[in-house]
């Protein structure tokens, strides 16, 4: 599926996947993905004032000379209120994209932050939801039908939202390292939240409206970020079996010496292809934030697999070696996009269009 575009809009593409980027617009970024499915996503809203007839102050996509990646910058003005800066950075690969969403107060406070509605379309068949139950990671499925259903409903957002299409394609929209930020609830003893997916088999909707401050509450003036990822595929993707040397990470791999770890012994690995078997999957140390003010903040290793998997992708393809990360032992893990992309290896046909 291709899509037209016009000056105000980027494209980053693969064999795989479109991503059309727009600025000045508050629906501003739009995926056609493999089978039928399409994921779109909506401008955000601070205190009541939209994304609507907003300002774009720098917009540019360059890709990487291997084409393993490409990478993305819109940043946008709120003209109303107190000017709300609204700064967002995607960086692209062949099966998945990561986003980071920066969120200025401006001149005031951010004292209601809805964030933006990921619409996922096509002829929709399975909606899964991945959660979080104490230090566990749970997995509901449930079908989609030709009824509008509420498939999640709760004031902590769900770790990821994955949707499969009849033709078994999936795309998955999920939280960043940063759990943390994510469960504002947590944050302020005087703040709602509330998060839901609902939907029917032709679109799914996962509203998130992030932070409402009570009334007689008054807010500091702080900035948010958030972390957020993409991942797409076929729920039956062929598995690269070649022979490879195992490497266990024997610890979350937020934490720094876990990751020197892992890139020494790639750069030592002699040009045998290489599968890591990520453990400690979800995290409550601070530590290996280098926060050693906090003793618990919840975080998982998603992004770190993610670049992990990008630099040692490209650093082994130099000898003509590969890279993938092994299947995890609890099934709901398992079961999430983000590890099954990681189990197949990542191509380099990234591409612009500007």
């Amino acid at each position: 599926m291709r899509m037209m575009f016009s000056q105000m809009e980027k494209k980053i593409f693969s064999s795989d996947f479109e991503m059309l980027l727009r600025g000045a617009e508050s629906n501003f970024c739009s995926l056609a993905l493999p089978g039928t499915l399409s994921v779109s996503m909506g401008g955000l809203a601070c205190n009541s004032f939209s994304e609507d007839g907003c300002l774009t102050d720098k917009f540019k996509v360059h890709s990487q000379i291997d084409n393993y990646g490409a990478e993305a910058e819109l940043f946008q003005t709120i003209p109303f209120g107190t000017e709300f800066k609204v700064k967002r950075r995607f960086e692209c690969a062949s099966s998945f994209v990561r986003m980071t969403l920066d969120v200025d107060p401006g001149k005031g406070a951010i004292e209601e932050l809805q964030l933006e509605d990921i619409v996922f379309e096509g002829e929709l068949k399975t909606v899964r939801i991945f959660s979080i139950d104490g230090k566990e990671i749970h997995l509901n499925t449930a079908e989609a039908t030709e009824n509008k259903t509420i498939f999640y409903d709760g004031e902590i957002p769900p770790l990821a939202v994955q949707i499969e299409d009849s033709t078994g394609a999936f795309a998955e929209f999920g939280c960043g390292n940063d759990l943390w930020r994510h469960q504002t609830v947590r944050l302020y003893d005087h703040c709602n939240a509330r998060f839901i997916v609902e939907g029917n088999k032709n679109k799914v909707v996962f509203r998130r409206h992030a932070l409402k401050i009570d009334k007689d509450f008054v807010m500091p003036k702080r900035s948010f970020r958030f972390k957020y990822y993409i991942v797409f595929g076929k729920q039956n993707e062929k598995k690269n079996n070649s022979e490879k040397i195992d490497f266990s990470t024997g610890d979350c791999m937020s934490a720094p010496a876990c990751r020197r770890a892992v890139r020494d012994f790639l750069r030592k690995s002699d040009g045998k292809s290489v599968r890591i078997n990520a453990e400690n999957f979800l995290c409550f140390d601070a530590a290996h934030l280098e926060r050693p003010g906090r003793e618990e903040l919840i975080h998982w290793s998603v992004e770190d697999f993610f670049e992990i998997m990008l630099w040692g992708s490209k650093l082994l393809a130099q000898n003509g070696a590969e890279l993938i990360f092994a299947p995890q032992k609890n099934s709901a893990v398992n079961e999430l996009g983000a590890m099954k992309i990681l189990q197949n290896l990542l191509e380099n046909n990234v591409n612009i269009e500007e």
